[in-house]
């Protein structure tokens, strides 16, 4: 949707701890953005749901003048049987990273 524009694209949209892209006004979120993730200190597409509405909540504070700042990890959770799971962070470790 974006290529070919002056939007600036890695794997994702990149986007700014705001939600901004690299073009004045212009805001994008979702599975197509490419947030700040502060567990590996970089810009990641990182695909859940939260991610994708928190993200929205957060550029729609800023398109309205209103500032907020989003920065997240990877966050999945499930419900399993009577079991409830929740993953954040790291995981995949780097090859040879201590426990």
């Amino acid at each position: 949707m974006v290529k070919g524009t002056e939007v600036k694209i890695n794997r994702g949209i990149v986007v700014d701890k705001l939600m901004r892209t690299s073009v004045e006004d212009v805001y994008a979120a979702g599975d197509c953005a490419e947030i700040y993730d502060f567990v590996y200190k970089t810009n990641r597409v990182l695909p859940s749901w939260y991610n994708a509405h928190k993200g929205g909540v957060v550029a729609a504070f800023n398109m309205a003048g209103v500032k907020r700042e989003f920065t997240t990890t990877n966050i999945s959770s499930l419900h399993f049987y009577d079991m409830r799971v929740i993953s954040v962070g790291m995981h995949t470790p780097k090859r040879g990273a201590k426990p």
